[in-house]
């Protein structure tokens, strides 16, 4: 039985260094326009140790991300010239995303389309041609991300663990009504200031931030007091600077191969903590996923301009989480003493 474990362990670290690499590979090499999404969105799949989607759900999935993103260009083209509607269309859109458990929504999946009904309205303020760039580079991502994941489980294909081990997690029962009516609007009430401060002031330029925002505002557990926050910040400040060593490590030898084999030995690093059963492994998981968005979306561009954005997005990642924990922080902090003086 141990020797088992300890081979699907081995196996799963495998799968998400290797896989991860993979994917960092195609989207680097073949240049995608924002492609860095991909590998950091495939890890959802890459952690979870669970065997890949079955045709069935990978369509669905592709279908209702093709359908966020072109439903993100028709609020843009509809209700972007009315603040006050987009803005209330919005967070009617959110809560609802927030809210559902309909098993076909999964994080992943929701992940999605939060960053397509909120970067696209925001990108058409800029541009609409980008925005439609931006909705068809999305839609396509959700098919490659299937495609590749499929990919990735067949070189690694996943083993089912023992029953002994799943028992307990199929037990736990979900989240009452009540309880995922309250975490949503706690989760839409800390998106909406941001929201509002990226429509007025267009801030285009910064859209990492609404991005891991987005990811983040999926996660409110991390955040649900300011010590599991502190572990939270940690978690991510050691991705930045995993790619920050990584960039200027890069930049000694810029070839393309030897950058691979960095992310490699990255990913088989954060891989072991993350499979590795502790309290803190979903950080390293959320560490690994900024180590990625930073050091992809930094090393697609020109060294001159990369040299200086590695430190910029490494700072607007932080500033992210930084906001979240504080939000969730002091929305939580404030029911507690609501029910204390309640009692």
């Amino acid at each position: 039985m141990t020797g088992i474990l300890i081979a699907n362990k081995n196996l799963n670290i495998l799968r998400y260094a290797l896989g991860s690499t993979i994917i960092v590979a195609l989207a680097m090499g073949l240049n995608w326009p924002i492609g860095y999404l991909v590998p950091v969105l495939s890890l959802s799949f890459l952690a979870s140790g669970k065997p890949a989607p079955d045709i069935k759900s990978g369509l669905m999935f592709v279908l209702i991300i093709t359908f966020s993103a072109f439903f993100g260009l028709l609020l843009a083209k509809l209700f972007l010239p009315f603040p006050g509607i987009h803005i209330l269309m919005l967070c009617l859109i959110l809560f609802y995303i927030f809210y559902t458990n309909h098993p076909l929504f999964h994080p992943l999946l929701k992940t999605f389309i939060l960053v397509s009904v909120l970067l696209i309205p925001n990108m058409a303020l800029y541009s609409k041609d980008m925005a439609f760039v931006l909705a068809v580079s999305l839609s396509t991502y959700a098919g490659l991300t299937i495609l590749l994941i499929w990919f990735i489980f067949l070189l690694f294909p996943a083993h089912i663990a023992p029953e002994s081990n799943t028992v307990a997690s199929t037990n736990l029962p979900g989240p009452t009504k009540l309880q995922r009516f309250n975490s949503a609007i706690t989760s839409t009430l800390v998106i909406l200031p941001v929201l509002l401060l990226f429509y007025f002031y267009n801030l285009t330029s910064s859209l990492l931030v609404l991005i891991f925002i987005s990811m983040l505002s999926m996660q409110p557990g991390f955040a649900k007091d300011f010590k599991g926050g502190k572990a939270l910040v940690i978690g991510n400040l050691l991705g930045g600077l995993a790619a920050i060593l990584a960039y200027e490590v890069f930049t000694i030898v810029p070839e393309f191969f030897y950058f691979i084999l960095v992310v490699l030995l990255v990913g088989l690093v954060f891989g072991k903590q993350v499979f590795s059963g502790k309290p803190m492994a979903a950080l390293w998981g959320m560490g690994y996923s900024t180590f990625l968005l930073v050091i992809c979306s930094t090393t697609a561009m020109g060294t001159t301009e990369a040299d200086a954005k590695v430190w910029t997005r490494v700072l607007q990642i932080m500033i992210a989480v930084i906001y979240i924990v504080t939000a969730f922080g002091l929305i939580e902090r404030f029911k507690k003493e609501k029910k204390s003086e309640e009692a």
